[in-house]
């Protein structure tokens, strides 16, 4: 019984472990790659892209988990973002941080085109 009970427990241990997914893999935190991406479109003050990584990373866990910033398309978190921002009451300053963290992380990492792609030919229910 003793055997089974330590079984058990080092099972659950490492699905634990395993299923955890660091916040720096769900919303990466702010950097050179990110500000790059963004100079060719006008660019953006990393202040302000960072707000968005904070209100993203803090605001929107009340609510659920932080999805994958690269798991939808910009076109789908155009879809996404105002809707959470309405239920979560964030102001536009906010929204719009959030909006440009988003838009910097998937044209920063080569990786989002694959996800992002994938979540755009999903069809819903």
């Amino acid at each position: 019984m003793r055997r089974e009970a330590t079984y058990v427990s080092a099972v659950l241990a490492t699905l634990i472990v395993g299923a955890c997914t660091s916040i720096e893999q769900l919303a990466p935190p702010v950097d050179e790659a990110m500000l790059a991406a963004m100079a060719p479109r006008g660019g953006v003050a990393a202040g302000r892209i960072e707000h968005g990584r904070t209100i993203y990373v803090t605001k929107c866990a009340r609510c659920h988990s932080p999805e994958r910033v690269t798991k939808y398309s910009l076109e789908r978190w155009g879809e996404i973002l105002p809707r959470m921002a309405h239920e979560a009451s964030l102001p536009s300053e906010d929204e719009a941080a959030v909006q440009m963290y988003i838009k910097a992380v998937i044209r920063a990492q080569p990786e989002a085109g694959a996800d992002s792609r994938a979540e755009s030919q999903r069809v819903e229910p």
